[in-house]
């Protein structure tokens, strides 16, 4: 976040100026905040030098000082090179130099990382420390944060983190709507979405666990552009299994497999093959690139032809009787009042389709004109039971 300077800090305060060296120190009392000694904070200079400096002494100042000498004994400092040159720039007026109305000021450590201490957990500590310091914080001292070159790099992280999810929410949001567009069932969307949506998880932790690769700008990235590439063969066998016109779960999944198994997989060894050549790069964001690629194409494939199968199978909309180009769950079906409900009770009663009736007596293939099978009522007419998976009877 941008640091915004607050009107209400006062460092002339003598409040303030107790609170700051308070905190100076409790920041070194510390020790999972491994605070250097080696260097000291421009408030604890100033103390040492109200106490030890003779010219202080001779006109009675102690620290805290009052708010009448603060400015002068900071301007006294800042004409040394050398604490100029330290805490210069810890300071900060609405003037030149000190002059004007105090706005900021930094307390800047030293700090001795070890190397078992990661960036990120220091700076939860710091964000702990700030937190109760904030906490009891006097009015005039405004709200402390926490800056340093060292946690630049976490900051980064989160930023690229938190961008990434909102971005990926974002894409998930368009993808479904054009999933809804195009299938036009609101059950088969949801198990595309749902695939989908177990691909990219399943892409990040091969990515980041098994390839060992870090998050990063690629990686970012990828999240969000592979939601539409991961989209692809999921849609496909979704749109053939809905134009599998058949009443069972079982033959449509079979159905789509007959349809659309060869050409995915066609698809996919040929855009693994495109890719792989990225892998033969000498500049490593490629070499990042073609590996989530080709990831992204083996996941794909394995979700849609298995996951989102095994789903259909088990839970995928069915077509009504009286119109097999009509699904539960269908847009058309939701706007003419039929929506999920299921067969009519007269639909109910009739065969099933390929199977025999009790009324119904097989007769020889020869006394049939066509060679699908053929039965006899009892009154000796004669009905043709017939399998078309992809016309209307």
């Amino acid at each position: 976040d941008d640091i915004a300077f607050q009107t209400s800090c006062d460092l002339s305060d003598p409040e303030v100026q107790l609170w700051m060296l308070e905190t100076a120190k409790a920041a070194r009392n510390r020790t999972d905040l491994h605070i250097s000694p080696r260097r000291r904070t421009w408030i604890e200079i100033v103390e040492d030098e109200v106490e030890k400096t003779t010219i202080f002494k001779q006109v009675n100042s102690v620290f805290p000082l009052q708010k009448s000498d603060f400015t002068g004994v900071i301007s006294l400092l800042m004409e040394d090179s050398n604490f100029r040159k330290q805490y210069g720039s810890d300071i900060g007026t609405t003037g030149p130099g000190v002059g004007g109305e105090f706005v900021f000021t930094s307390l800047t450590f030293l700090q001795e990382v070890r190397g078992g201490d990661s960036r990120e957990d220091l700076l939860k500590r710091w964000e702990n420390f700030v937190n109760d310091l904030n906490s009891n914080a006097p009015a005039k001292a405004g709200h402390a944060v926490i800056y340093g070159n060292a946690f630049n790099e976490v900051y980064r992280k989160n930023a690229i983190l938190s961008t990434t999810l909102s971005s990926w929410a974002i894409s998930n949001g368009l993808c479904l709507l054009i999933i809804l567009l195009f299938t036009q069932n609101i059950l088969l969307s949801i198990l595309v979405m749902l695939t989908v949506i177990l691909m990219v998880i399943s892409l990040m932790g091969f990515v980041l666990v098994v390839l060992s690769i870090e998050f990063g700008p690629i990686e970012a990235i990828g999240v969000t552009i592979f939601v539409g590439l991961s989209t692809n063969y999921a849609l496909h066998v979704s749109h053939a299994y809905h134009n599998a016109l058949t009443m069972s779960r079982l033959e449509k999944a079979q159905l789509t497999i007959f349809a659309t198994g060869s050409p995915i997989m066609a698809a996919a060894i040929s855009t693994i093959g495109a890719c792989s050549f990225l892998l033969g790069c000498r500049l490593w964001l490629l070499v990042e690139l073609g590996m989530m690629l080709c990831s992204n194409t083996a996941m794909g494939l394995i979700f849609s032809m298995f996951f989102l199968l095994a789903m259909l199978s088990i839970v995928g909309p069915l077509p009504f009787e009286n119109n097999k180009h009509l699904h539960q769950g269908d847009f058309r079906a939701i706007l003419s009042g039929s929506c999920f409900r299921q067969r009519d009770n007269r639909e109910k009663d009739a065969p099933e389709i390929g199977t025999p009736a009790d009324d119904l007596l097989p007769i020889k293939k020869s006394a049939c004109e066509t060679e699908h099978q053929c039965y006899t009522l009892e009154n000796g007419g004669v009905k043709i039971m017939m399998e078309d998976f992809f016309e209307d009877n």
